[in-house]
């Protein structure tokens, strides 16, 4: 049955105490902390988000599961995979804040002089075990001050004391509430969320407010002797009754109320070194943060000329990164396109199972087959090989551009062993060995010889005059400048002294010749000449 008593009937001293103490708590509490009702026909009610007070370097533990057995004797943890070793290892991580307990509670119209308010403890971290022990807190609480308003006392208590109730002083440990506990012999569904809130309008049948006394009582001990309390209610998903959840639940709720607290300070720019709102950063994972104006026009300028290797953090030596959200909110849609459009390309360029079509008017990525060196474009049918990009020729060896054969060149001749053996397996290794040869032949030829003038075709000398004579068409040139000589008299060049040859026909030329001498060179002398090969 519903209670609505008239507040007429209510004694005065009463009604005006709870209307104090809920102006009071309305002025310390923020909004989002503190919410009640105050309807004329029905008894005040209201929920506190009650927050916790960590000490510094506070952190959470979460150890390993007790059904994974520890390694055996003579077992080497290098056998396990990445999961099972982090299964095994506990983890701890360093937190500031922890989600708040809720306190719900009912004012009854003889509050405070004769009744307790009623209330409902719920938190999504702290198992019904450590909430028990805290309503019986409560309770104490209400006995010593009975009469007395005991809201503001209560919410004290739980912000300041949690801690030492569940004897933690450094570290907490992640534990969960089992579902079904065992109680008077049997085992009994733990209270629900909406069971509990039903509740917080009547008081538990069977509750005496009057405090539990135990002189062997220790808030200290954190799974002391403590019936269950119908009033304590863990409110968990069944998606978080796995330790390793919650751990991971615990640590996101720590970053997002980082970021709110940080947005509600003033910070200075390391870059501007202007104060500022905390609306006005952008918070790194790394933990730097800087004002959006000087991070949008650092990142805004290497975007367009795209160099996305420096849209990173703008601390020096700092290799932190921003998420894809911080520079889509800094640099706008289309710079965002861009910058997302890079990485998908670099993404797709370090998977070794995918190429791009080599039509100029495609260059769609392709994806390969296993072991398959046909590739066949799906955007315009374009049907070539893997390996030389060029239509796909079969069994053919595959012919090569320059820049690419010597490319492929190098990279073979400075490649490992074993990366030898990789390039032979996709290559080929008797087309690999062509490659080396015909590379190393037009590298001689290019150092050791020089294009006649007339036909292009090389010619290596190896010793005699400068004077040379071509052996496919006969011209004759000069070895020193690559001139074509006069074929009737092919020595003026060295006589004429405004000639950049005069007097160098025996240069470099080897024997006992002296360059000073003076010779006199017949018109005719084909048949003499044995210094060109």
């Amino acid at each position: 049955m519903d209670i609505k008593p008239s507040i007429t009937q209510q004694n005065p001293m009463d009604l005006e105490d709870q209307e104090n103490e809920l102006i009071v708590l309305e002025s310390i509490l923020d909004k989002d902390q503190f919410v009640y009702n105050r309807v004329s026909d029905v008894l005040p009610s209201g929920q506190v988000q009650i927050d916790v007070e960590l000490p510094k370097e506070f952190s959470i533990l979460l150890k390993s599961s007790q059904n994974v057995t520890p390694p055996s004797e003579g077992e080497s943890s290098l056998g396990l995979n990445g999961d099972a070793l982090r299964q095994r290892q506990p983890q701890t991580a360093e937190v500031s804040y922890l989600p708040p307990i809720t306190l719900l509670f009912t004012l009854p119209r003889n509050y405070p002089s004769e009744e307790a308010p009623l209330y409902t403890l719920q938190s999504n971290w702290l198992d019904r075990h450590t909430l028990s022990q805290l309503c019986s807190s409560l309770d104490c609480i209400w006995t010593k001050n009975q009469g007395t308003v005991v809201l503001y006392s209560w919410i004290s208590f739980l912000r300041e004391e949690t801690l030492k109730i569940i004897g933690c002083d450094k570290q907490y440990e992640v534990a969960l509430h089992p579902r079904r506990i065992r109680h008077n012999g049997s085992f009994k569904e733990v209270a629900t969320e909406s069971q509990a809130i039903a509740d917080c309008s009547k008081p538990p049948s069977g509750l005496r407010l009057r405090p539990r006394l135990n002189h062997h009582h220790n808030h200290n001990h954190r799974h002391m002797e403590c019936p269950l309390d119908q009033r304590a209610v863990f409110v968990n998903s069944s998606a978080m009754r796995d330790k390793e959840v919650l751990f991971n639940f615990l640590i996101e709720y720590n970053k997002e109320r980082e970021e709110i607290e940080f947005r509600k300070q003033f910070h200075t720019c390391d870059v501007c070194f202007t104060d500022r709102a905390g609306t006005d950063f952008i918070r790194l994972n790394c933990g730097h943060s800087f004002c959006k104006e000087c991070m949008r026009g650092c990142y805004t300028t290497h975007i367009k000329e795209g160099g996305i290797d420096a849209v990173k953090c703008l601390a020096v030596k700092c290799t932190g990164m921003p998420n894809l959200a911080q520079v889509h909110e800094l640099v706008g849609q289309e710079l965002f396109d861009r910058y997302d459009g890079i990485l998908l390309q670099r993404a797709l360029e370090g998977m070794t199972d995918m190429i791009y079509c080599p039509r100029a008017q495609c260059g769609k990525p392709v994806i390969l087959e296993a072991n398959e060196k046909l590739a066949w474009c799906s955007h315009c049918s374009y049907r070539f090989c893997s390996i030389c990009k060029m239509v796909y020729h079969g069994v053919e060896p595959c012919r090569f551009k320059s820049d690419e054969k010597q490319k492929l060149f190098e990279t073979y001749s400075n490649a490992s062993k074993e990366e030898k053996l990789v390039m032979e397996k996709t290559y080929g290794k008797k087309q690999l060995a062509l490659l080396v040869e015909s590379t190393l032949s037009e590298k001689y030829i290019e150092k050791q010889s020089k294009p006649c003038p007339h036909c292009k075709i090389p010619i290596e000398k190896f010793e005699g005059c400068n004077k040379v004579t071509c052996t496919k068409c006969g011209a004759y040139f000069c070895w020193m400048c690559s001139k074509q000589l006069d074929k009737g008299n092919p020595y003026f060049h060295f006589q004429d002294t405004l000639s950049p040859c005069y007097n160098l026909l025996f240069e470099n030329a080897g024997g006992d010749f002296d360059s000073d001498d003076d010779f006199e060179f017949s018109d005719d002398d084909d048949d003499d000449d044995d210094d060109w090969v």
